[in-house]
């Protein structure tokens, strides 16, 4: 057992000598076994899947140790996760629904891809990101509403200033002793004048 503690610090020391590196892990909530996983320490993860370390336990941002093995392409932790004994779920999902066919396939790992299809990881699984093109018309029709909002509201002024421009020519060119003026009944807004033609 003492021999395997000096392993195990070895490979800790090794891997955690970046405190930038350790401060991501820390923010992000990671657990022991995802770091080692991270940095393809095998016997490290063997020692810490003996000690009942979880592999479906996620970050904060839903990445497992699995997922970190997948990305970084290190097939023979992969292997490691995937035993029987682990009880490891392939489909979980990230925040962003990305899981760890995707990260393996994404990072052209296709040994990986291959030892998860074994195990039926979901083939058909899609990430909750949207689409560059769906993107483009939410936006556009964003713009869409804001652009009928602002036309509104430019009527809105443009009546309103005539409202206010006709109430102040009536009271000032009314003399006290006189009739009241003629009151203007067609406004001479832009925005009507445009709607009227129409």
């Amino acid at each position: 057992m003492g021999a395997a503690c000096c392993d195990v610090a070895g490979c800790v020391h090794g891997s955690l000598n970046c405190a930038s590196l350790v401060s991501l892990f820390v923010q992000s909530g990671s657990t022991a076994l995802m770091i080692a996983c991270h940095h393809n320490h095998v016997d490290l993860c063997r020692y810490l899947l003996s000690l009942h370390a979880s592999i479906n336990i996620q970050d904060s941002l839903g990445w497992t140790a699995l997922m970190f093995s997948c990305r970084e392409g290190h097939a023979e932790l992969v292997d490691l996760l995937l035993e029987e004994e682990w009880d490891t779920d392939v489909d979980l999902t990230t925040s962003q629904g990305i899981n760890a066919l995707m990260c393996a396939a994404d990072a052209g790992h296709t040994r990986i891809v291959r030892a998860l299809m074994e195990k039926e990881a979901d083939v058909n699984a899609c990430t909750n990101v949207r689409r560059p093109k769906q993107q483009q018309q939410q936006q556009h029709a964003r713009h869409g509403e804001v652009a009928a909002r602002i036309r509104v509201f430019a009527h809105f002024v443009c009546v309103l200033a005539i409202s206010v421009s006709v109430f102040f020519s009536v009271r000032l060119a009314t003399p006290l002793c006189c009739k009241p003026a003629t009151v203007v009944t067609q406004p001479s807004c832009v925005c009507c004048s445009q709607r009227a033609r129409r």
